[in-house]
């Protein structure tokens, strides 16, 4: 819903964008589907009114294309129009359990009072947040503290009502809210949204299983640079020998 610039784009483009997602994807069968549905997140609702939201999925209905909409926004007005609520950020915790403590509630009964299909509530997790290094950025920071900023995202997020737990993010470096491997945290992340999801679902934590994909994934890395570097190294020979 928004630009590389950060303006809003319009809507003819947001229609035209969601028709292309849902016909050319939305029935293959390994795309996640509610009610028969394409599941749909949209990024930034807010950036437009609800009344245009509700034109665009009006629009697209017409033409036979139909999705499970949630929208990325903080504002129960937009279950007007879309299908779920569900929050990306976390920022400062206890504003966090605030706004988790009034939404989650709102969103899971927000069909009793104005009708229509139960909603979804997707709220989102985190490991932390660092912004200090991008440019134009206000340098916002929410420290790690050892995984403790984690847990402490996920216990606000689990006491909402939610339907689902979002983590934000499996790779977004830039803003340190990665929880996939690296030099500096190791797997220490992985590890940890094992036992959250697990604490989630209601079933015994098992890390020994999350281990032996650990050192599969390791495995198959090593495989697959020692292959290249074999490959690599044979075209430079055979470039050699032709050169001649």
């Amino acid at each position: 819903s928004l630009a590389g610039d950060g303006q809003s784009r319009p809507l003819e483009e947001i229609e035209s964008m969601l028709s292309y997602l849902i016909t050319s994807y939305g029935n293959h069968p390994s795309y996640y589907k509610i009610d028969g549905r394409a599941l749909v997140f949209v990024w930034a609702a807010w950036s437009h009114e609800v009344d245009e939201w509700r034109s665009v999925f009006e629009n697209l209905r017409r033409k036979g294309v139909d999705a499970f909409y949630v929208a990325t926004a903080s504002n129960i007005k937009y279950l007007e129009a879309f299908d779920g609520l569900q929050n990306y950020a976390t920022g400062d915790l206890n504003e966090l359990k605030r706004m988790y403590s009034r939404t989650g509630p709102a969103v899971k009964t927000y069909h009793v009072l104005h009708g229509g299909n139960e909603r979804l509530w997707v709220p989102a997790i985190s490991p932390g947040y660092d912004e200090r290094l991008l440019p134009g950025r206000r340098g916002l920071y929410f420290d790690r503290d050892d995984g403790r900023y984690y847990l402490a995202t996920y216990e606000h997020a689990a006491a909402s009502y939610p339907d689902w737990i979002w983590v934000t993010s499996f790779n977004e470096w830039w803003e340190n809210t990665h929880i996939e491997p690296s030099a500096r945290y190791g797997y220490r992340y992985l590890f940890l949204t094992e036992q959250l999801a697990s604490s989630y679902k209601g079933r015994p934590s098992n890390p020994n299983e999350l281990l032996r994909l650990v050192v599969e994934l390791e495995r198959q890395v090593v495989t697959f640079t020692t292959t290249r570097t074999l490959l690599q190294t044979t075209t430079r020979q055979r470039t050699r020998r032709n050169s001649f």
